[in-house]
């Protein structure tokens, strides 16, 4: 596997569905899951509802640019995603998935963390550090 990576937005609830969040959000997601429901090719139920929406450019692009895509995709209703982000049963959650062979930096710079505030969200960053061939 080659170096890939990609960012999201996860909104989990136990009460709205991702199509009433899709309604007020004014976007529809890119992946869901339904509350108690089987998820993708596996056996494990959905605890919560989620609206998931992702950065889309190409996953070979270094991490820095998913985030920039991914905020420039939410800016127009992040004062909505703020909004339910206070509701009790709702968490918002900015992920950073980044598969790599390589020693890397990765920098948030204060404009991309003070928007990811503003959404109420939390940071999430999954690492997967893959093996060299000779590893193998």
């Amino acid at each position: 596997m080659n170096n890939s990576s990609y960012t999201e937005v996860d909104i989990s609830s136990l009460t709205l569905t991702p199509d009433e969040m899709n309604s007020i959000l004014g976007m529809k997601y890119d992946h869901y899951h339904i509350k108690g429901n089987s998820r993708s090719k596996t056996t494990i139920k959905a605890t919560y509802h989620r609206w998931i929406i992702y950065s889309r450019i190409s996953r070979e692009l270094p991490i820095e640019a998913h985030v920039e895509d991914l905020l420039a995709r939410i800016i127009p209703i992040r004062d909505t995603i703020k909004k339910i982000s206070k509701h009790s049963d709702v968490n918002v959650s900015f992920g950073c998935v980044i598969h790599t062979k390589d020693r890397m930096e990765f920098i948030f710079t204060n404009e991309q963390i003070s928007i990811i505030n503003d959404l109420g969200a939390s940071i999430d960053i999954d690492l997967y550090l893959l093996p060299d061939e000779d590893d193998i």
